[in-house]
């Protein structure tokens, strides 16, 4: 197959490269996904944050009643 100038090749923006393949309607959806993920991290994160003070008033009790 010969490459031909007279052909005109279509090209594509970035602007529209979504709209072609119905993903405006998916990407809320996801952008939505990905939120409630992110919220969820960092709800856990938090907990995370929690046990390990917890874990460390404990380390510090037993040391203290060691020491008694």
């Amino acid at each position: 197959m010969k490459y031909s100038p007279k052909k005109k090749i279509k090209k594509m923006t970035n602007d529209k490269i979504f709209d072609e393949i119905g993903c405006p309607d998916n990407l809320k959806k996801c952008k939505d996904e990905i939120k409630r993920h992110k919220k969820h991290i960092e709800k856990l994160s938090n907990q995370l944050l929690d046990f390990e003070r917890i874990i460390e008033e404990k380390e510090n009790e037993i040391i203290i009643i060691k020491n008694r």
